[in-house]
């Protein structure tokens, strides 16, 4: 372990001889080696790059910051808008499935967004809700009719037939 290596240039330069160091510290002589080259050449009892997996990351953590309030500040966009405002913003060109993981990383999953909720407009809202106010005087006069599930079928074809158990 590099918690190990640590102690063989000290105890080095303390004056130790080789065979004590590794009898004290339960090395073999080449451990001991080559942990003294790499204190040599970098100054450290380890390869430097050594500890380094996998690739480096490009988005760091401005952009990663940048993706988060942009969702947070506009919730529908698409992947590829979101690249889009990376590179114009930032600078910096990423593929959609980077961008995916870096959703996934910040917790962010993908939900269906509701048209009628996407598309409300309050200020349309208000001048409608208005505007039934001056026509009806009395609240009982209005009667309400959800017609989302009718269409010409329905009218025409009121019975079916299906199997028992199952729907029509």
């Amino acid at each position: 372990s590099n918690n190990l290596k640590v102690h063989i240039p000290a105890l080095c330069a303390d004056g130790m001889s080789l065979t004590e160091i590794c009898h004290v510290l339960g090395v073999k002589h080449t451990l001991m080696y080559s942990t003294l080259r790499l204190h040599s050449e970098y100054g450290l009892p380890h390869h430097p790059n050594q500890d380094r997996r996998g690739w480096h990351h490009i988005l760091d953590c401005t952009d990663v910051d940048f993706i988060d309030s942009l969702i947070e500040h506009e919730n529908t966009l698409y992947l590829d808008k979101i690249q889009d405002h990376l590179l114009r913003e930032h600078d910096v060109h990423v593929s959609v499935s980077t961008i995916k993981h870096t959703l996934n990383q910040l917790s962010i999953s993908c939900k269906e967004v509701t048209v009628a909720v996407k598309e409300c407009n309050k200020l349309l809202h208000m001048a409608f809700l208005n505007k039934v106010a001056k026509l009806v005087t009395h609240p009982d006069m209005l009667l309400c009719m959800d017609e989302s599930s009718k269409d010409d079928w329905m009218v025409v074809w009121k019975l079916g037939y299906a199997r028992i158990g199952t729907q029509c």
